[in-house]
């Protein structure tokens, strides 16, 4: 995906999409309660709102380009399921 983020990636809301159906497919077999704070954590720690709403829209106001904002969000989403990935192994 990060070689040619924008085959999978039309627009951010698309994105945005693949990413939220990648999250509920995962959560047959993860647990949310187990990973719940781990993608808020990430945000933060990357220096956006951890909120309900995804900082998609804060980005595009702070300047970036479209490209940034999926670069971001591939970025986010990396850093999140490496935390997964450790907690799981962890157990």
């Amino acid at each position: 995906m990060r070689s040619r983020p924008l085959m999978y990636f039309i627009g951010i809301e698309q994105g945005d999409s693949l990413l939220r159906g990648i999250h509920h497919a995962t959560s047959i077999v993860i647990h949310h309660d187990k990973t719940k704070n781990y993608y808020g954590h990430v945000l933060v720690k990357r220096g956006w709102p951890n909120s309900s709403l995804r900082p998609w829209s804060d980005m595009l106001k702070s300047g970036m380009t479209v490209d940034e904002v999926v670069h971001e969000m591939l970025t986010i989403e990396i850093e999140y399921w490496t935390l997964v990935l450790d907690s799981l192994s962890t157990d």
